[in-house]
């Protein structure tokens, strides 16, 4: 912190940075409140110690440390973040009952420079090389007024041996403008003063982006962003999603089981994860609740609402979150699902033309031909009879195998892409049906709903089916269909 003035902590967004800063701020603060659950001999200590930091004279008494933390996006619709970030160190350092009367004394002065200087900071060549161009004489002395000021409040932070430090937050979710203008004044105003230190968390890309907006050129985000910060730490790129699933009362195994689901679908965001997992705790509360009628329990299939085993089944807890994910984050593909029977009576007319062309070509109609017009009919007929109960049994029983199976077709046919089956690329034979599915793979542009397909297929699944099976899996009037009202419905 000596050495350092302004510090990075570089993350995409939704990865944890803000529960850093939290943790952060609850070991730094020395002024924070002690927590509730504390034990009353160690609550009576740290009184006791605390008494005797009070009344020692400020050169006797050990560093102690002040944090501020600042929401950026608070303060988005501000006219500049900047002098929000100034009027709010000021607003919380008169809190302060060792330094309040210091920096009132200094209070209206530093804001009126404040006002004229970063209210006029604008992104330009200029800014994005750092360097700050006064117009007038009069301007020069409002920024002179300014830096004297924040190293004011560092004397008087320093007379009271105190070290400030400022925790700026949820920068990422500013508009590009305001992320540039903001660094900028950081860089080239707030770093008067020994003992005042900012960490920033911030989002790498979101200043590309920024950079690429304003100056076609965002391959300078790493050059701009080291001429800001001279030392900085970075958010790891992975992180225990087992563990993280754990604290909704999920027990180990079934953790280790919703954690290979989501790393398969590529889910795996603290924060989106964190989004998915509460609506599912709260669908939890819904299914157990004696207040809430059985009609909209019954909405929910028999989901996982205990850690140890005994109640609901991880097949039919994977098919929920997974909606939950698609309705939250995926609206669209969200739609491509629920549109199904438009894709298996589509798919069932494509097939229809393709056996009329075979027919006409060998003049006869063969066993074949009738076999799958057969087939195209039961699809037609039975959309809404396809339930959860006969999904686990088809995946169950085709499982690493080659077969000719109607209720496979359907299923598959369920979560393919809209657009494979609109346009014909994706042609199944019933004759070599996994072949054909493996194909598939091989689209790139649903994501979501492919890396879904190909976990349906895998072998982690398939031990969950195993799994449920030997639990006696028996929800067999859950409807796919049903899923559809329970998101839209309760959520």
């Amino acid at each position: 912190l000596k050495n350092h003035k302004i510090i990075s902590i570089y993350g995409n967004w939704g990865c944890g940075k803000s529960s850093v800063i939290r943790t952060l701020i609850e070991r730094l603060d020395e002024n924070r409140k002690p927590e509730k659950n504390i034990e009353l001999n160690e609550f009576l200590k740290n009184l006791k110690e605390y008494i005797i930091h009070i009344f020692k004279h400020p050169k006797d008494k050990s560093e102690s440390i002040v944090c501020i933390k600042f929401d950026a996006w608070e303060y988005e619709n501000e006219e500049n973040i900047a002098y929000a970030l100034l009027n709010k160190i000021i607003e919380e350092l008169e809190k302060d009952a060792d330094v309040k009367y210091g920096i009132k004394s200094i209070k209206n002065k530093i804001l009126k420079s404040g006002a004229v200087v970063l209210k006029s900071v604008g992104v330009n060549a200029g800014i994005f090389n750092l360097n700050f161009e006064c117009d007038s004489e009069g301007r020069y002395k409002e920024v002179e007024n300014l830096k004297n000021g924040l190293s004011k409040i560092s004397e008087i932070l320093s007379e009271n041996n105190k070290r400030l430090i400022v925790f700026v937050d949820e920068l990422d979710r500013c508009e590009r403008e305001n992320i540039l203008k903001f660094l900028a004044s950081l860089k080239l105003f707030f770093t008067s003063g020994d003992n005042i230190n900012y960490v920033c968390a911030l989002d790498k890309e979101a200043v590309a982006e920024a950079l690429e907006h304003k100056y076609g050129d965002g391959e300078k985000a790493e050059e701009y962003l080291e001429k800001i910060f001279n030392f900085s730490f970075n958010m790891p790129k992975t992180f225990n999603v087992k563990k993280f699933i754990r604290q909704y009362g999920f027990n180990n195994a079934q953790s280790e089981k919703l954690a290979e689901f989501f790393e398969a679908i590529n889910f795996t965001t603290p924060r989106h994860l964190k989004k998915v997992l509460n609506k599912y705790d709260y669908l939890v509360k819904l299914k157990t609740s004696d207040g809430i009628s059985e009609d909209l329990k019954n909405l929910i299939p028999d989901i996982i609402t205990n850690n140890n085993n005994t109640e609901g089944y991880l097949f039919d807890t994977i098919f929920v979150l997974y909606f939950i994910i698609l309705y939250e984050f995926y609206y669209n593909k969200y739609l491509e699902m629920k549109n199904y029977e438009y894709k298996l009576n589509r798919y069932a007319g494509a097939e229809m033309v393709n056996m009329a062309g075979e027919c006409s070509k060998n003049g006869e109609v063969s066993e074949k031909y009738d076999k799958k017009v057969k087939m195209i009919d039961g699809i037609k007929l039975n959309v809404n009879g396809i339930t959860l109960k006969k999904m686990l049994n088809c995946i169950c029983e085709n499982h690493g195998r080659y077969i000719d199976d109607n209720e496979l077709v359907k299923f598959i046919t369920l979560f393919t892409p809209i657009e494979l089956i609109n346009n014909n690329e994706f042609y199944i034979d019933s004759s070599n049906i996994l072949d054909d599915y493996l194909r598939l793979f091989e689209y790139k542009n649903n994501e979501i709903l492919i890396d879904f397909c190909k976990y349906l297929i895998s072998e982690d699944f398939f031990e969950i089916i195993e799994d449920d099976n030997k639990k006696g899996y028996n929800n067999n009037d859950y409807t796919f269909k049903k899923l559809f009202d329970m998101v839209e419905t309760l959520l």
